[in-house]
């Protein structure tokens, strides 16, 4: 505008006429004041904004139009004119009609030809519709900033670069600074741990770039002191009035304590209350990692499933405190000698672990033998000194499985071979024992459902007096009504111990015996009933009272019942089933002892543990035949069971010469399917 040569504000008043065109075009105009602020031109949309006449406003000062504390304001925007600065402003005036009216001004000096400023080009255009959303958005600001000073809640605001423009006390506090300080603080570089430092970081400038910030986060702030906090977020995006993004608007809550309680949950989801170790749920999942890991073909893993032998008799035996403290001890071994330290229990006496790297089986054979000659010594717990073993199942993958539940299977095949093999073994799966394995499990379950289906009955064979043949006893056995498999006891009953089952069936042939010695007593017969029972039926810490109950339940004479039990439950420590037989004897129940002779029992146990009864081994009769020593035994110990007052039972005799042989010799009693085959009652 100081182009060409300016002498008054008249000359530059004529030089505006093309100018003045252009700006009407753009919805600006003009107005043009001395430096005492008199109006020296002005165009129409000028007056109009102020509601008067362009005559109107030629004869005012600028300072007609606004009010007296805006005054110095103004005064003081012309002086600086003066300098030669130009500014724009929003000035609020106050219209003829008494209305108001914001009205932006690009002010520019006017210079004559000698440098001096002689007046003020004002380039004017209607601010009202913007400031009113201005105030709008400062007041909704003021309300929103208000309201969040004294929630008890985190609440910032953050411009584009990170920097902190609001917080309130609540923040304030948590860091523990006065909020004075911490205004334009970084947020990224004095709040965040510096782990995930640049990831959150560019993360919010990635946001803000795109205008997409989640309106949920989680992520853990710090204070000075080094402290964490986990703090979920609610976000929201700050637009100016023109639509641009100038920052980001946060409330935070402090859900450290939930976070720490979820995370517990977690690793507890995964954990083994009992004894620390991974639980199933963990085992699946770390298994599932190793297999999607094997990323070449040379890249192998063995899964290894270890299964504690009988552990139902130690529950039995001891209480279930003793097998916790036991099954303790074992995740406590497990985790020093397995590699890696990773363990899992996957079932109540089941335990895995995964062995990376195993080129060929025979690599860990050394450590399995280790694994098993440990696992036999003796644990001490609760002042008990428990001894057990262990059976072993091995699969590799992939050699002998391609995915998770295949290598489980294989694996479950592999240790059901170790038990059949007769425990504290281990097994490496091979394909060809999988009919056999399956064919066993399926026996397994249909034993389950014949005691719960009533398959089981009963046949009782006589024990008779060799001289004049009468009965003086019956023993009971069990026997499986399946036409589809037409199975002998030797077949099945192994199977029923395997599998833990023999506590329940033993317990019924408990309860079938007494019941059907209830209305024998209406008859006055004076057999005796021996119940053929496992070592683990001892140790069931409920079978004296099921004896006691199953006698006083049926109304029977106690001397009727007889216990018998092999000689082969005296390898176990003495003093436990001399309880047993004490408390059996003060029920009035009589005890014999199967196959007798040829065991670890004495003759000075028969005595300490008041036995009534032995049952020969029927390799003593055989060998009698043939031998003179054996002949000499068998008479001995006739005749010390005479001098004990112990009834003594020849057991097999099964032709027409060894029964001769029995009453030749002496013997009392005879058992045999040539004196009497199992029979129903």
């Amino acid at each position: 505008m100081s182009s060409g040569t300016i002498h008054t504000l008249s000359d530059f008043v004529q030089k505006m006429e093309f100018e003045k065109n252009i700006l009407n075009l753009t919805g600006e105009s003009i107005w043009i004041i001395d430096t005492e602020g008199k109006t020296v031109y002005a165009d129409r949309a000028t007056a109009d904004l102020l509601a008067c006449s362009l005559d109107e406003l030629l004869q005012k000062s600028v300072y007609d139009f606004i009010e007296k504390e805006l005054f110095f304001i103004v005064r003081e925007n012309i002086t600086r004119k003066k300098l030669d600065t130009i500014e724009k402003h929003d000035f609020l005036f106050k219209r003829k009609d008494g209305s108001y009216v914001w009205l932006s001004i690009s002010s520019n000096p006017i210079i004559n030809d000698v440098g001096d400023v002689i007046g003020i080009l004002g380039i004017v255009s209607d601010a009202t519709r913007r400031k009113k959303i201005e105030l709008s958005l400062r007041e909704s600001e003021r309300r929103i900033k208000s309201i969040l000073e004294n929630v008890s809640m985190i609440a910032i605001i953050l411009d584009r670069n990170g920097n902190l423009t609001f917080i309130n006390n609540y923040f304030s506090k948590l860091v523990n600074k006065e909020k004075e300080s911490l205004l334009g603080l970084n947020w990224f570089k004095h709040f965040l741990p510096e782990r995930n430092r640049e990831d959150v970081k560019d993360l919010f400038f990635k946001n803000i770039h795109t205008g997409n910030i989640p309106s949920y986060y989680e992520n853990e702030i710090i204070n000075f002191q080094g402290d964490e906090f986990y703090i979920a977020w609610n976000n929201s995006i700050i637009y100016n009035p023109d639509g641009e993004i100038i920052g980001v608007a946060s409330i935070g809550q402090d859900i450290s304590v939930q976070r720490e309680a979820q995370l517990r949950f977690k690793y507890l989801a995964n954990l083994d209350p009992l004894t620390g170790l991974g639980n199933q749920r963990a085992f699946q999942k770390h298994l599932e990692e190793y297999i999607n890991s094997m990323e070449a073909e040379s890249d192998r893993f063995s899964l290894v499933l270890i299964n504690l032998d009988d552990f139902s008799g130690i529950n039995a035996r001891y209480g279930y405190p003793v097998g916790d403290a036991l099954l303790m001890s074992i995740g406590n071994y497990m985790k020093e000698i397995i590699p890696g330290n990773i363990v899992f229990r996957v079932g109540g006496d089941e335990f895995a672990f995964l062995v990376k790297g195993a080129h060929n089986k025979e690599e860990s054979v050394p450590f399995l033998y280790r694994l098993l000659k440990r696992m036999k010594q003796p644990f001490e717990v609760e002042l008990n000194s428990v001894s057990i073993t262990a059976s072993i199942g091995i699969a590799s993958y992939p050699e002998d499985a391609r995915d998770k539940n295949e290598v489980l299977k294989c694996a479950a095949f592999a240790l059901y071979q170790a038990k059949i093999k007769g425990k504290n073994q281990f097994s490496f799966y091979m394909e060809e024992l999988n009919l056999l394995a399956i064919e066993r499990k399926n026996l397994e379950e249909e034993l389950v459902g014949a005691l719960d289906n009533n398959e089981f009955f009963l046949l009782y064979q006589p024990v008779q007096h060799i001289q004049d043949r009468r009965v003086v006893s019956y023993e009971a056995f069990i026997r499986w009504n399946n036409l589809s498999r037409h199975l002998k006891p030797a077949t099945f009953l192994p199977v029923v111990e395997r599998t833990g089952l023999i506590i329940r069936v033993e317990e019924w042939l408990l309860e079938h015996v007494c019941a059907l010695l209830r209305p024998m007593e209406n008859n006055a017969f004076s057999q005796i009933f021996s119940l053929n029972l496992s070592f683990w039926s001892l140790q069931s810490k409920s079978f004296l009272e099921n004896i006691s109950s199953c006698i006083l339940k049926n109304k029977i004479n106690p001397k009727k019942i007889q216990i018998e039990v092999s000689d082969s439950i005296f390898s176990e420590e003495k003093s436990y089933q001399k309880r047993i037989f004490q408390s059996l004897k003060q029920l009035g129940v009589s005890i014999c002892i199967d196959n007798f002779g040829l065991g670890k029992i004495s003759l000075i146990d028969l005595k300490k543990f008041s036995i009534d009864c032995v049952k020969l081994h029927p390799e003593l009769l055989k060998q009698s035949f043939k031998n003179k020593d054996f002949l000499l035994t068998i008479k001995a110990l006739l005749a010390l069971g005479k001098a004990m007052n112990i009834d003594v039972v020849v057991k097999n005799v099964e032709n027409q010469e060894e029964l001769e042989f029995c009453r030749k010799e002496g013997f009392e009693y005879g058992q045999g399917f040539y004196i009497g085959v199992p029979i129903k009652l």
